[in-house]
């Protein structure tokens, strides 16, 4: 695990970007299988996981709105999603 204020698990080469929430709550990480990830920041804990992500790929920019409700993601092919 790698500690930085909280521990996550051990991830490897797959993971291409983060964002944490602007309260701090969360940890968001895009992954090269178009895997979307909301982490835990106290725990470390999955909040939740999505998976094939309807033709993103190469997620490698997330971020959270001013008030953490949303997170926009891009990719390299310049695709971009908000979630809610």
């Amino acid at each position: 695990n790698v500690t930085l204020g909280m521990k996550v698990p051990k991830t490897y080469w797959d993971v291409h970007s983060l964002a944490w929430s602007h309260h701090g709550k969360w940890l968001a990480i895009g992954k090269i299988d178009n895997t979307l990830r909301l982490v835990d920041s106290k725990s470390g804990e999955t909040l939740s996981e999505l998976k094939d992500l309807n033709n993103l790929s190469y997620l490698n920019a997330l971020d959270f709105s001013m008030d953490d409700s949303k997170l926009i993601v891009s990719t390299y092919l310049g695709q971009m999603a908000l979630f809610s």
